[in-house]
């Protein structure tokens, strides 16, 4: 009969349904995930993206919202609109020719060209979204050098003399004469669709463009406001139809297609993110195969890995049902290559500490459950602190304002919070129907070898067949065994072992007690005596001592896996020894100091960041459109400044920024008046005055409406100001002026109150900074503050009633404010993050030396990280202080295992506490590295930019961690991490000294030294102090045993 130790009374009664009935375990658990999941999935409600970005609480942020959502919140009255009667929306092609004529105006150029726009015109549906014209009986021309595109209804044939041409009705043109002649005419009226290096005279060029329009309101909605969500997601559906056309003929011989407006760039960008989200599949098999190859176990991977993925879909009912929280960043894509990491990092910790506990001694290995009972709270606590650690690292993100960055915190919190639950519940009962069923019986090679055995744990010389498989248990005697029982890593045939008792075990060798040999001579007649009186002897000092842990007793390292006999005899002792340790702690410092250096000189990008490849088709698109085509009517050079009077703010005391459909409310400035006619003559003013200031004007093309009214009634003999009798007069003859022809800009900023006076009213300059896809902070900030200042000079001067108008720049300063909260988030984000990872490791060790040793050394990983960032080149952008921001939260994970093990070991010198952690968890933060590197090289393989430098900032993460753990941490804690025995220097709790404790330490420390001395092999003498104590032995053994 087996022994038992004691545990609480959960430990026993979970070990005891575990290994009592792991198969009804694992079903109820799996089956109540399923039903979790499905029960809440009907629940889930999230959405990709919202109205609402920036910072919300930012007044900038609040004007431009204010500014954008003014017109939706006047549209009181749903005044209908004709259907697609307003031009909303515009797609942009680009033709540049690839051939060695470099000139697209030819026949087989201009063939492919027209193929391609008829093919667009007669995508399905076309004609529901275009702009109407003739009633809505027909769409608009659409403006392309392509003369027959808007007359051609029949499929055109590749020679451009089949094309019936729009001069010439249907005529032929045989000698392509006609076709030239009208690109002639019809570049004098739109030269804005040719290249800049077209020749009107030689009729030549590279590059040549066309653009689409297309309207709202769409079919079955009143206006363009109505629902206009909705309008959107029917408008980008659709398109998604015509940027596959275009993709279609991207790699067209000789001719180079491009596209680009609005929503055409998102339909890329979703497409680019569903290509790289394939390769997530290709970490999830890397993961997988590495446990596989770690465990030696195709059910405990396949498992392993179904567990890990299981806390998606979990997470994700966490993350929208249980928080509320309905929007869902592209950004949280990449959680799944963390919990991949975190996940196997767990699984790896779980089965060690399992193997782990065949080699505790008895009671612990004597049966299935005691192992459980052991294993279960041991490896529990290791996950809980790691996990509790990493996932409030992650967590304390969710105060960033911006949506995006808190948002991905709070959904890497749910993941490591679930995958830890699943880990607990789910995988123990898989590891025991694994050791019940299935590790006992499978094929195995199994051959006969020659072994020399000298001395040692065999204790005697001599050749002998043994079995060269890891699974066998008795030399094969030259012949292949299948169905061979499983026992402990290496084979154990040696004299004075009957090998019979391993073949009539009821339960297989893996569930029993491995023997320890314990030989004083290399005689082989007095092996069994000897053993005998040495297991005598242990046996009765552990029933003195400690009665159920093993008290130096000496482990096969036979019994070691490779890594862990080189972790221990190897690695411990060279980072341990009294002169090399300081040289790697001294060596490390300066590393450290080296990188602070460089995170000095750290600054915000002043270069525009890409977020594609230079081979995407929208950077191709923005360096064509940008350098190679004029500026066109519709296209702004400069970014456009809008000064808006009649708005005060933005309400958001109602919005939820977890939840896209959370509005808020547009609030208007009462005391915005343009009855009196000074009011009307200071805003004519401050336009003129600010379009000749060339301090914050780039070129004196403003579009004020007061100034071309005022024009307008002096042309036509009406006076201006209009005074206002009551009657409402200057706004019934503004809105006269905007409804004549030609005026629809004007009509766009101007709002009318259902009484008739003028609600809002705004003004557009062309500011100083060039026009970008995306401009840094350091280009934003100085011209911002240059606008702000003299909108603010210009309010103090102005008279009652117009003093109130604030400046927005179409979004470019919310996005300065955003980049500006990423640049401070990434400080905040890692100090908030380190500051809670000690918190956390000092009340889960209860020890304060622990927990300033690991918060230092990962303070050192981070800045190691970011100073690494700065010497390869990266500047502080938003991707960089994306990575910042969640940088504590990927790099607390080795140390803190280590820091446990540590603090966990029954050791008493700082050395020993070093190799007993590399013992316990030394492996499994080598395989979890591993698997995070494999995991994290896929991203190198994407598209987007973004994710290739996520992938890179992982792998420095993962590189830095691992190097600072082994080869930082662990030598700092023989110097200054806790020793003693029992109560260690720097508990946070110490029971109270008693009498005789000292007395009691003594005789402690004179029986060990009784204990009998063994011989051992090369490796055992290389190590005299060999005793491995793995860091979660005896934390919930015999509560009653005293020294």
């Amino acid at each position: 009969m087996s022994k038992t130790f004691k545990t609480n009374r959960c430990n026993a009664c979970c070990s005891g349904c575990f290994v009592k009935c792991p198969t009804i375990m694992a079903i109820v658990i799996f089956t109540i995930t399923i039903f979790f999941i499905a029960y809440l999935a009907a629940s889930l409600n999230l959405k990709l993206e919202g109205d609402i970005s920036g910072d919300i609480k930012d007044e900038r942020t609040q004007r431009y919202y204010a500014f954008t959502n003014a017109k939706d919140a006047l549209d009181s009255n749903n005044d209908p609109v004709p259907q697609q009667s307003l031009s909303t929306y515009s797609l942009q092609v680009i033709y540049k020719d690839t051939s060695s004529s470099k000139n697209l105006v030819g026949e087989t150029q201009l063939g492919q060209m027209r193929k391609i726009e008829t093919k667009i015109i007669k995508v399905s549906d076309y004609s529901n979204y275009c702009v109407l014209v003739n009633n809505g009986t027909e769409c608009s021309n659409t403006s392309s050098v392509i003369p027959a595109l808007t007359v051609g209804t029949t499929e055109p044939n590749e020679k451009p003399s089949d094309w019936p041409l729009h001069t010439y009705g249907s005529e032929i043109d045989p000698d392509f004469n006609q076709v030239k002649n009208s690109l002639q005419e019809q570049y004098l009226n739109s030269s804005y669709l040719y290249g800049s290096d077209y020749s009107n005279t030689t009729q030549s060029g590279q590059y040549l463009r066309s653009f689409f329009e297309f309207g709202l309101p769409l079919k079955s909605y009143t206006n363009e406001f109505s629902d206009r969500d909705s309008q959107n997601d029917d408008y980008s559906t659709w398109l998604n139809d015509v940027v596959s056309v275009l993709d279609s003929y991207a790699d067209e011989k000789n001719v180079e297609v491009v596209y680009g407006g609005d929503y055409a760039i998102l339909a890329e960008l979703n497409k680019l993110l569903a290509h790289d989200s394939y390769f997530s599949i290709g970490s999830v098999y890397f993961v997988f195969f590495y446990m596989w190859f770690a465990t030696r176990s195709g059910f405990l991977a396949s498992f392993g890995m179904l567990q890990i993925l299981l806390s998606f879909p979990c997470a994700l009912i966490l993350y929208g049902v249980v928080f509320n929280i309905k929007f869902f960043s592209s950004l949280n894509i990449l959680a799944i290559y963390i919990i991949l990491a975190i996940g196997a990092d767990d699984i790896f910790i779980f089965i060690d500490t399992w193997n782990h506990s065949r080699h505790q001694g008895s009671p612990i290995n004597d049966s299935l459950l005691n192992r459980m009972k052991w294993t279960y709270p041991h490896a529990a606590k290791a996950m809980a602190i790691t996990s509790a650690t990493t996932a409030f690292a992650f967590l304390v993100t969710a105060i960033n304002p911006i949506v995006e960055i808190s948002s991905f915190g709070i959904f890497a919190f749910c993941l490591v919070t679930i995958n830890y639950i699943l880990v607990i519940t789910l995988f123990p009962a898989i590891v025991v129907m694994y050791e019940k069923y299935y590790s006992h019986h499978h094929c195995c090679w199994c051959c006969a070898c020659k072994r020399k055995i000298k001395g040692g744990f065999l204790s005697y010389e001599k050749e002998q067949n043994v079995c060269c498989s890891t699974c066998g248990t008795k030399a094969c005697n030259k012949v292949c065994c299948c169905n061979c029982k499983r026992s402990d890593k290496l084979a154990m045939d040696w004299d004075g072992i009957d090998t019979q008792e391993f073949d009539d075990q009821k339960e297989p060798a893996l569930f029993q007690k491995p023997d320890t040999l314990y030989e004083e001579d290399s005689d082989v007649e007095q092996e069994g005596k000897n053993k005998d009186e040495n297991q005598e002897q242990i046996k009765s000092h552990e029933n003195e001592l400690f009665q159920t842990v093993k008290l130096n007793k000496k482990m096969d390292p036979s019994q070691m896996t490779r890594v862990e006999r080189f972790l221990y005899l190897k690695f411990a002792p060279t980072i341990t020894h009294k002169i090399f340790r300081w040289v790697l702690i001294v060596v490390f410092l300066v590393i450290f100091i080296v990188f602070v250096v460089a995170v000095a000189k750290m600054k915000p990008s002043d270069n525009e960041e890409q977020s594609l490849p230079d081979s995407s088709n929208f950077v191709r698109f923005l360096k064509y459109s940008t350098n190679n085509f004029p500026i066109s009517i519709e296209q702004k050079s400069y970014v456009q400044v809008d000064v808006t009077w009649g708005l005060k703010g933005y309400d958001i005391s109602n919005v939820n920024k977890f939840d896209p459909d959370s509005h808020g409310t547009v609030e208007w400035d009462n005391n915005f008046d343009l009855k009196p006619t000074q009011n009307q003559l200071w805003i004519e003013s401050f336009c003129n005055k600010t379009a000749a200031d060339p301090s914050i004007v780039s070129e004196n093309d403003i579009q004020c409406v007061m100034v071309d009214f005022h024009q307008y009634r002096t042309d036509n003999n009406l006076s201006f100001p209009i005074p206002d009798g009551g009657n409402h007069e200057f706004g019934v003859a503004l809105k006269t002026y905007l409804e004549g022809p030609g005026r629809n800009d004007f009509f766009q900023d101007v709002l009318f109150s259902k009484e008739g006076d003028v609600k809002l009213m705004t003004a557009s300059f062309s500011s100083l900074l060039k026009m970008a896809n995306n401009i840094p902070y350091t280009k934003l900030k100085p011209v911002y503050d240059d606008w702000q200042n003299y909108v603010n000079n210009q309010n103090g001067q102005a008279p009652y009633g117009v003093n109130s108008c604030f400046q927005t720049a179409d979004g470019w300063w919310v996005w300065m404010n955003t980049q500006k909260i990423f640049i401070r988030s990434a400080i905040t984000g890692s100090v908030s993050s380190i500051a809670v990872a000690f918190v956390v490791i000092t009340l889960s060790t209860m020890n304060w030396r622990i927990g300033l040793l690991s918060t230092f050394t990962i303070t050192c990983i981070v800045i190691s990280v970011l100073g690494c960032m700065q010497l390869m080149g990266w500047a502080l952008g938003v991707i960089e202080s994306i990575c910042a921001t969640i940088l504590a939260g990927l790099a607390v994970d080795y140390v803190v295992h280590f820091a446990h093990a540590v603090n966990s070991s029954k050791s008493k010198k700082r050395v020993k506490r070093v190799r007993d952690a590399l013992y316990s968890v030394g492996v499994s933060i080598f395989s979890g590295c591993t698997t995070t590197i494999g995991a994290s090289l896929f991203l190198f393989l994407c598209y987007i930019v973004f994710f290739i430098k996520f992938g890179k900032f992982v792998l420095l993460t993962v590189l830095f961690s691992f190097a600072y753990s082994f080869l930082f941490f662990l030598p700092l804690c023989t110097v200054l991490g806790p020793s003693g025995h029992g109560f260690k220097q720097g508990d946070l709790c110490r029971r109270k000294k008693q009498p005789g404790d000292k007395l009691r330490e003594i005789e402690f420390d004179d029986q060990i030294e009784k204990l009998p001395e063994i011989e051992s092999d090369e490796d055992t003498k290389a190590d005299p102090d060999f005793n491995p104590q793995p860091a979660l032995v005896g934390d919930d053994l015999q509560e009653n045993d005293k020294l």
